[in-house]
């Protein structure tokens, strides 16, 4: 019962962190601000689908590029034909 319990409790812990954590990345006002809470954010909360849409999402929102993008190349679009695998001209680095 102290097992079950515990973990009802974790889980609601995560959601809620969860949820601070996508008000964060929307009430975002720039790139810099947007990558100072991503980078803010461990391993296991940047694995996170959710997390990772949102960012990706309010990213293209405030006009920025994915990590290892030209200016401009990841953009559906875009005038500069994408020459990698990845759809970007620079190679991509293994932070993206």
């Amino acid at each position: 019962v102290l097992l079950a319990s515990f973990m009802v409790l974790a889980a609601a812990a995560a959601s809620i962190v969860r949820g601070l954590v996508l008000e964060l990345i929307d009430e975002a006002h720039d790139t810099a601000q947007l990558e100072r809470t991503w980078n803010a954010l461990d391993s296991e909360e940047r694995a996170t689908p959710q997390l990772a849409v949102r960012a990706a999402q309010r990213l293209a929102q405030l006009g920025g590029e994915p990590a290892g993008c030209a200016p401009g190349c990841c953009r559906p679009g875009s005038a500069s034909p994408p020459t990698t695998q990845h759809g970007c001209r620079t190679p991509r680095r293994s932070s993206c």
